[in-house]
């Protein structure tokens, strides 16, 4: 099955906060379902991101979804990331962002996330997935465009 989908971790962690999975099961069965075929990947540093919350979102993903751990190709596209935008991942903060947009990139996959893009001329350290993902030329799409997308209904 060829990756269609990045998932960023604020989708899940949006998802764990406001549609929990003992109420929304089948939103969280299609999530599973979507990671499990393969057709949704989260890279490594989005788990990373995933592993300092204190739910349990880290070990569902290790245990349903495609984890995705960077290769050289990647690698090199984080570094012109970083290059054009130095001062974007600050410590933790953004740090896992990078990779979403490089993991994408290089697999040719649409991002889904909830974050919205900024005005253009937003300093690094405030930028967003959504404009630097255009600025590489990989798409991002929102939980509700990937519903639409996949015709899933809730």
């Amino acid at each position: 099955m060829t990756v269609r989908f990045v998932i960023d971790s604020s989708i899940l962690i949006s998802f764990e906060r406001n549609q929990p999975r003992d109420v929304w099961p089948t939103l969280w069965d299609h999530v599973e379902n979507l990671l499990r075929s393969g057709e949704a990947v989260v890279p490594r540093e989005a788990l990373t991101e995933l592993e300092r919350g204190t739910d349990d979102l880290d070990d569902w993903v290790k245990k349903t979804g495609t984890v995705y751990d960077a290769d050289d190709e990647m690698i090199a596209v984080v570094g012109q990331i970083s290059a054009r935008h130095p001062g974007w991942v600050q410590q933790t903060k953004n740090a896992a962002d990078p990779f979403i947009i490089a993991t994408a990139k290089v697999l040719g996959a649409v991002i889904v996330t909830n974050e919205r893009a900024r005005n253009t001329a937003t300093v690094d350290s405030n930028m967003r997935v959504p404009q630097v993902a255009a600025e590489f030329g990989v798409t991002a799409i929102t939980t509700n465009d990937l519903f639409r997308q996949l015709q899933w209904q809730f």
